[in-house]
């Protein structure tokens, strides 16, 4: 295995490249594993969003809620 041709540098244009095998970037910073750099955030309005297209598919809606209603939610927010 040739090490050189996998190391890609550690500034942005060498975070581009290549196929990462880690799902979050690490943590240069870091002193120990706890990387504290593993939390996904979601808004929301991203789930709300998410949960009217999978309605407008096919999904049965729950608690009454339809993809109208979901979308008027998020514009009251």
């Amino acid at each position: 295995m040739d090490v050189p041709t996998f190391e890609v540098d550690g500034d942005e244009l060498g975070k581009a490249k290549g196929i990462r095998n880690n799902k979050y970037y690490p943590d240069v910073t870091a002193a120990d594993r706890n990387q504290s750099n593993d939390v996904p955030v979601f808004r929301y309005a991203d789930v709300l969003l998410m949960k009217a297209e999978a309605i407008l598919r096919g999904a049965n809606p729950t608690n009454g809620e339809t993809a109208l209603t979901l979308l008027n939610e998020l514009r009251a927010i």
